[in-house]
């Protein structure tokens, strides 16, 4: 069983997988602390409650119906924190839940401060990192892409691990769904400092859509 959030199908809205058509699997629970009421943390916009409590054969036929007619093509596993569960029989399942001659892309999203167990690493097609602590806490063995959100006023983040990784920077929204021309022009800013670094938009903000 796992705690779930929510599930939706939507595009992909931000870093290297932009437009691809998925089915977001939002499971419960963070090992981290949020800011709010003043305290210290990170702010999060994320609802983290567990709205079901699912099994693995559960999650996937809701999955399978959401993207019908097609085949479960693409598949986004993300949190809170995914990686704080037992993955392995959720991805098993997923992996053969397409036909075989098409095959399923599975993607994890994670803010990288945890192991990926078991077979996990093979199961997955592509790990995104997006770090809420400092970069000395990263343990995830493998990052295909970190994507981070930038105010005016912070600086580029340093990248000590995984230097072969793709790097994205996002402007950070208003509250009022707004995206603020400082936070943007200042990611431009520091992308044209840095050409490892590009620019993502959060298109799903953009448009509207989750």
């Amino acid at each position: 069983m796992l705690p779930v959030s929510e599930m939706f199908y939507e595009v992909q809205g931000e870093g290297a997988q932009t437009g691809r058509p998925c089915v977001f699997i939002r499971l419960a629970g963070c090992n981290l602390q949020c800011a709010a009421d003043g305290e210290a943390g990170f702010d999060c916009d994320t609802e983290l409650l567990a709205k079901a409590s699912m099994t693995e054969e559960e999650i996937v036929a809701e999955a399978t119906r959401m993207a019908a007619p097609a085949p479960l093509l693409n598949v986004i596993v993300t949190g809170g924190e995914p990686t704080l569960h037992d993955l392995e029989p959720l991805l098993k399942l997923l992996k053969q839940a397409a036909p075989r001659s098409v095959g399923v892309w599975i993607g994890l999203e994670t803010n990288g401060t945890q192991l990926i167990k078991g077979d996990c690493l093979h199961l997955l097609n592509w790990i995104s990192c997006s770090p809420k602590t400092a970069e000395h806490t990263i343990r995830v063995q493998r990052v295909d892409e970190f994507r981070y959100v930038r105010n005016a006023d912070q600086p580029l983040p340093v990248m000590p691990q995984h230097p072969g990784a793709l790097r994205y920077l996002s402007p950070a929204f208003a509250p009022d769904g707004s995206l603020p021309r400082a936070n943007l022009d200042h990611c431009i800013a520091l992308v044209k400092g840095s050409p490892k670094w590009r620019l993502s938009l959060q298109t799903h903000k953009l448009i509207g859509h989750r």
